[in-house]
C-alpha cells in the first residue's frame, strides 16, 4: 500500500523533478499521504493504542515530521538546481554517516557486514557520480 502511495506521489515528477514548479506541493503530498496509509495500517494492527502514543509522543513526532519533510523537500528542490545523478549520490551519503555516527555515538559495533554494506554503498556513489 505505501508502495502504491509512493508510486502516485512520484508521478506527478514523472518527467524529472527539474520540470515540476511545485516541488513543496508534491513533497507535502507524498507524505501527507503516506502517514495517512500508515496511521490506518497501525490503527488495524494496534487500535486504541495509536492516539494514546501520539498523544504521549506528539512533540517527538512532529519534529521528526518536519526534520523529514524538509530533507525530502530539500533534495527534491536540488534535483531541481543541479543534475538528479550527483543529487542522488550525496543523498546516498546519509546512510554512511548514520553508521560513523552509531560507532561513534552510540557504540555500536562496526563489523565486517556493516564494512561491506558501507562499501557497497561508497561504489555505488562512486558510480553514480562517475557514470
Amino acid at each position: 500500500m505505501i508502495l502504491a502511495v509512493n508510486s502516485l506521489g512520484f508521478q506527478r515528477f514523472q518527467y524529472g523533478p527539474e520540470s515540476s514548479r511545485h516541488v513543496a506541493n508534491g513533497s507535502c503530498s507524498t507524505i501527507v499521504a503516506n502517514a495517512l496509509v500508515i496511521y490506518a495500517y497501525a490503527g488495524v494492527r494496534r487500535g486504541a493504542e495509536v492516539p494514546r502514543y501520539l498523544a504521549r509522543n506528539w512533540k517527538r513526532l512532529f519534529i521528526g515530521a518536519v526534520l523529514t519533510t524538509g530533507s525530502y523537500g530539500v533534495a527534491l528542490w536540488a534535483m531541481t538546481r543541479a543534475p538528479v545523478a550527483s543529487v542522488a549520490a550525496l543523498r546516498e551519503t546519509s546512510v554512511l554517516f548514520a553508521a560513523l555516527l552509531g560507532t561513534v555515538l552510540l557504540k555500536e559495533r562496526f563489523g565486517l557486514q556493516r564494512a561491506l554494506g558501507t562499501g557497497v554503498i561508497v561504489a555505488g556513489v562512486m558510480a553514480l557520480r562517475f557514470a
